[in-house]
């Protein structure tokens, strides 16, 4: 039964990814997901991968994997943005089979909505029990609103192995005998898998997965736990070591984020209360403060489910303190007591709150109410709970089996995640705030934050810990009158409030300084492909003009039909000759001798100039004005000129 239950849920995923992001699937070979720049890096990247495995046509290149053919002559080009191994590895057979970049980008797009689903369903039906609560944590999880914001990336939407990972603690906290090894290598491979798929998941992930591990181990009540669950983390650690090694010495050579760039790419407090764009319902209403990938309204069913989970546990923990008269408090002395300090602690966390939204200074005759920093009403707030706890028994009781529960671990869980996702200043509609940042302090002390930009892309993390609190609220609610229609029911308004459809695909729009965007071909290279793949294989290119994301993001496309090398690319690190030779070759009209100069002194042999790239005239006269000067054309096709510089 948990095998046929698990093969529907795996099919029930998989109809609804095709259906939320039609018309994808008629158009698998011919479009991709959201725009033309970060899609099309993917394909490059897979493209750059299975050709290091020997895939292409001519064979793999020689050298290091890691010294892909762009941004020449930069070292290590490849370590300069998300890699795709673990995707190239899960694609490999399809692209072996019809050499369609855009086809298997596509597959495994689809794919980690499949995937995310089914192993939040083994891993919710694992915690609860129960395989309806299970196959609604999976919807909650697969089609989390926060995906839709990552529809262009394919690293950030490669999530899927973290609920696998959190159902292998729990087999390895209790493994026993011989079984304990097989379960421990599973936990590390899925754990390498997670922190090999995405760059941020290398540094998002772990913390979660120790906190996670660190309560099955305290549940476990023994030392093997934990000793086996380090134990996986080693050996996930070594396996993940050859991936981990090139980012390592990029970051050595002074690869870290201002801090401005961090807040700028982080989550706003409104952005909670912002939907992803690409969202039928939600988007066009909740636009509160939208900014990139910030987008992060997890919609209202997730949510009000986790609540359901909160409320029940807490019932379920004032229950179990019930039984206990001992506990009680005897007197009206201690009832008032305990009562007072609950209220003191209230208002402490009452003033923590105004604090965050800014604070107040008022002043009221002699008197003057002044809140502005959080250290004494945080101080209030814990004095206040110390004092409730102490002056009444029955709550310690309650509030220790409230904390317990695992529902309860899981929301606290997607809180903090949340809450990290804010970034290093916490900001309420752009302006700073005095709430404390968490992420501040992993971004001063621990090593790789200071080199993440996007913080926002916590808000997967808070998705997946939120999809299981809400599979326990799912539970509840089943469990009453009418249970399972409600459930159903609540299932079905979350598909509907986070439908995407129809899914934009191939999107492009005009960029400063450039006329148009290069020709979508619908995954076929441009023309002048056929003449560059003539070159002898020592040539190393450049495609004017420099630094336009869509024209580099094709430029490095195309590349994929000759892999020849080439000074453009487009990534999350713009080394810096990159930016010198972008900015000395950016009037190529004006300055054709030095545009060459430029070309030839950083190891250029051939230009390809798109004339379709520049406003009026100009496009045409850019080849013209390169050949006057001592460039020798080789081939026009369309709107593309071949150049020889050498």
């Amino acid at each position: 039964m948990p095998v046929r239950s698990s093969f529907r849920a795996c099919a029930l995923y998989a109809v609804l990814s095709v259906a939320l992001t039609w018309p994808l699937l008629p158009r698998l070979r011919r479009d991709l997901p959201a725009d033309l720049i970060d899609p099309l890096f993917t394909c490059w990247a897979l493209g750059w991968n299975f050709h290091v495995m020997g895939l292409s046509p001519g064979g793999p290149p020689v050298g290091s994997p890691w010294d892909a053919n762009i941004f020449y002559p930069t070292p290590h080009a490849l370590a300069r943005s998300e890699h795709f191994i673990v995707q190239s590895l899960q694609g490999a057979p399809v692209f072996a089979l019809t050499h369609d970049l855009v086809l298997t980008s596509n597959l495994l797009f689809l794919a980690t909505f499949v995937l995310s689903g089914l192993f939040m369903f083994l891993w919710a039906r694992d915690e609860t029990g129960d395989a309806g609560a299970a196959l609604g944590a999976g919807l909650f999880y697969a089609f989390a609103l926060f995906r839709w914001t990552q529809a262009a990336h394919l690293g950030g939407l490669s999530s899927q192995w973290m609920p696998l990972a959190f159902l292998l603690v729990r087999r390895v906290a209790r493994a026993r005998g011989r079984a304990a090894a097989a379960w421990m290598a599973a936990l590390a491979l899925a754990t390498t898998l997670q922190v090999a798929s995405s760059g941020y998941y290398l540094l998002f992930f772990p913390p979660f997965l120790a906190a996670w591990a660190a309560v099955e181990a305290a549940r476990t009540r023994g030392a093997g736990a934990w000793l086996r669950l380090g134990g996986s983390g080693l050996l996930a650690a070594l396996l993940a070591l050859p991936v981990v090694l090139p980012y390592v010495a990029l970051r050595a050579g002074g690869a870290a984020r201002d801090i401005d760039a961090v807040v700028e790419h982080s989550a706003d407090l409104l952005s909670w209360l912002t939907a992803p764009e690409m969202t039928r319902l939600w988007g066009p209403i909740l636009d509160l403060f939208p900014r990139g990938e910030a987008r992060l309204f997890p919609g209202v069913v997730t949510p009000l489910l986790a609540i359901v989970a909160l409320a029940a546990a807490a019932v379920a923990a004032r229950d179990a303190a019930k039984p206990a008269p001992a506990d009680v408090p005897r007197s009206a002395a201690q009832r008032w007591a305990g009562r007072g300090a609950l209220a003191l602690g209230l208002t402490g966390l009452l003033g923590v709150v105004v604090v965050a939204a800014g604070g107040i200074d008022w002043a009221l005759g002699p008197l003057r109410l002044r809140a502005l920093v959080f250290g004494r009403p945080l101080a209030l707030a814990a004095l206040g709970g110390a004092l409730a706890l102490a002056a009444w028994p029955g709550l310690r009781v309650a509030a220790r089996a409230f904390v317990a529960r695992r529902e309860v671990v899981a929301a606290a869980l997607a809180v903090a995640a949340a809450w990290l996702s804010l970034g290093p200043l916490v900001t309420l509609g752009g302006w700073p705030t005095r709430f404390p940042a968490l992420y501040r302090v992993l971004y001063e002390h621990v090593p790789g934050f200071s080199s993440g930009r996007a913080a926002a892309r916590f808000a997967m993390v808070a998705a997946c810990f939120g999809a299981l609190a809400a599979a326990y609220g799912l539970r509840r609610l089943r469990t009453g009158p009418r249970g399972r229609s409600v459930a159903w029911l609540l299932c079905a308004l979350f598909l509907v409030e986070t439908a995407p459809v129809p899914l934009p695909l191939s999107r492009t729009w005009p960029m400063p300084g450039v006329a148009g965007v290069p020709h979508w071909d619908e995954g076929r290279p441009a023309p002048i492909v056929s003449a560059i793949r003539g070159l002898p294989p020592e040539a190393v290119l450049a495609f004017l003009p420099m630094r336009e994301q869509f024209h580099e993001a094709r430029a490095m496309f195309d590349s994929t039909f000759h892999w020849r090398r080439m000074v453009n690319g487009y990534s999350s690190w713009m080394p810096q000759p990159y930016e010198d030779l972008a900015f000395a070759t950016r009037d190529p009209l004006r300055a054709p001798a030095q545009t060459l100069f430029a070309l030839r002194a950083a190891g250029v042999t051939h230009v390809v100039v798109d004339e379709s790239a520049w406003r009026g005239v100009k496009g045409g006269r850019v080849a013209e004005r390169l050949a006057a000067a001592g460039a020798v054309p080789m081939a026009r096709v369309n709107d593309r000129t071949l150049l020889s510089v050498r």
